[in-house]
């Protein structure tokens, strides 16, 4: 062995020693079973955030007790849009106590208090009211008008829950489904009064008919909603018809609708002609059949 060749040994036993003491001070400290099983760290809880004015944006729709005919509404501060493209100006509101609710106005007149869920109107509804407060929901109350107006939000439906869930809530949730209105607005806070007979969130299918809001006449707009298990599968048809269409029920996924019109030559008092559809719900609602030569 030549002497050049030592002090390069020597190097090379040196940085193994360093490389062994420093891959024994790395496993010294690396976590053992005992220490990882140290106690976790303590959930923190968060609060719900206080409610504030703001939270009034939304979409919201009368109940049927309500005496105002304005029809449904949507916030987006400061303004209020109803579904007849009527808009208005909203106030900064009255801030206060969320149980005293937060108060709106509009130019002249009041719109309405906004009172959130958990919070009662204090002294509950007058008497002029027909209804009751409905404290477990977001409300705007009126009291000028007499009108008490719910968030349109649809319904969560279940299998347990279905036969609790109302006509009117799915109405109300899934108002802003429908089409643009031919003229005026359809007409939500009358429906609700008929939405239970037809409505039913435990069937395949089942329907809500909603007219206009100025419908006196055989002649004017319907539309028909159609729900699966209660939620909104869309509407019946693209296009608009008159004149009350005939629901039947034929089985739990299949319904049928009819329509009349007045032939040609003929008059409001009869005799119709008349078309019919089948719908039925195979993973999305199927319409066979005829439908009314003329739409809105």
């Amino acid at each position: 062995m030549s002497s050049a060749s030592t002090p390069a040994r020597l190097l090379a036993l040196l940085s193994a020693g360093v490389l062994a003491l420093a891959l024994a001070a790395c496993s010294s400290s690396a976590p053992t079973a005992e220490s990882s099983s140290a106690e976790p760290a303590p959930v923190e809880t968060v609060e719900p955030a206080e409610p504030t004015a703001e939270d009034i944006e939304g979409r919201w729709c009368p109940t049927p007790e309500s005496a105002a005919t304005e029809g449904c509404v949507t916030i987006a501060l400061p303004n209020a849009v109803y579904d007849d493209a009527v808009t208005v100006e909203l106030s900064e509101p009255v801030a206060g106590d969320p149980a005293d609710g937060f108060a709106f106005s509009t130019p002249g007149a009041p719109f309405g208090t906004y009172f959130p869920a958990g919070f009662e109107i204090p002294g509950g509804t007058p008497d002029y009211y027909p209804g009751a407060d409905l404290p477990d929901q977001d409300r705007i109350w009126n009291g000028q008008t007499g009108a008490l107006l719910l968030r349109a939000t649809p319904p969560e439906i279940t299998a347990a829950n279905c036969a609790d869930v109302s006509g009117s809530a799915a109405l109300a949730g899934w108002s802003g489904e429908l089409p643009a209105a031919p003229s005026a607005m359809w007409d939500i806070r009358d429906t609700m009064g008929w939405a239970a007979e037809t409505y039913d969130a435990c069937t395949a299918l089942s329907w809500i008919v909603v007219p206009l809001t100025d419908c006196c006449l055989g002649g004017y707009p319907f539309a028909v909603m159609l729900f699966h298990e209660g939620e909104f599968a869309g509407m019946a048809t693209e296009e608009i018809y008159g004149r009350f269409p005939e629901v039947a029920r034929v089985a739990d996924d299949e319904l049928t609708i009819t329509w009349s019109w007045v032939p040609d030559g003929g008059s409001n008092a009869g005799p119709y002609d008349t078309a019919t559809s089948t719908f039925t719900w195979d993973d999305e609602v199927v319409r066979t059949g005829d439908l009314p030569p003329v739409s809105f």
